[in-house]
């Protein structure tokens, strides 16, 4: 079966090989991540944005969770998706749509990462929550890699929205796309790039913890 750690981002684990593929790769885009969210600090005039800033990266650190899950045969993959996603409180009505789109990381090679971004609402209030999901298919030993990191802090965003922002090949490349499951009339994918900038930087911090890396927050 494969090896599982879900802890708090506040522990380390001992690195296998592509969980040091990881760190390289969240090392090396830590400062570019950190200046697009400077950017739309400076140019943006999205108010949920302001509003997450003066909260602090600690509030939303405080409350993330990062899990490293490693081995996990081809065969368990589908089963292990649905558990994930079950455990994460994906809306069921929108269930299958998003195992869907997990499914498609066998499409990455061996040693590469694909990182998925996802908020979706909670309540008809609008509360939303924020989930990066880091996977890596390895087609040698037919295993897959899985970390996530889930900040449980709820934001209020809007109802009836299910949003998520897939980047593939190299890991954090420029090869981003934004699809909606769900989406309110008048939503545009640009209204959610500065909260997905702030919350990578969260999500960055928190794995980097996790697997060893001292990220500095600027």
């Amino acid at each position: 079966m494969w090896k599982r750690i879900a802890v708090l981002a506040t522990l380390s684990l001992t690195a296998s090989a592509q969980i040091s593929v990881l760190a390289g790769e969240i090392s090396s885009a830590w400062s570019a991540v950190q200046g697009v969210l400077s950017a739309f600090k400076t140019t943006s005039k999205d108010t949920l944005l302001e509003t997450l800033t003066n909260q602090g990266y600690q509030t939303f650190m405080d409350k993330t969770d990062v899990a490293v899950t490693e081995d996990v045969p081809d065969v368990y993959w589908p089963t292990f998706v649905n558990h994930m996603s079950t455990n994460l409180l994906v809306p069921p009505t929108k269930l299958d749509e998003f195992k869907n789109y997990l499914m498609d990381i066998q499409y990455v090679g061996k040693d590469d990462w694909s990182a998925l971004q996802t908020s979706f609402s909670l309540s008809d209030g609008g509360e939303c929550n924020y989930i990066m999901i880091c996977t890596s298919h390895d087609k040698i030993n037919g295993t897959y890699s899985w970390v996530h990191a889930n900040v449980k802090a709820e934001f209020k965003l809007m109802p009836n929205i299910f949003v998520i922002e897939h980047e593939q090949s190299s890991f954090f490349s420029d090869k981003i796309s934004i699809h909606f499951i769900e989406k309110p009339a008048g939503v545009t994918e640009k209204d959610f790039e500065p909260i997905f900038a702030f919350m990578k930087v969260i999500a960055f911090k928190q794995i980097g913890a996790m697997i060893g890396l001292d990220l500095p927050l600027t």
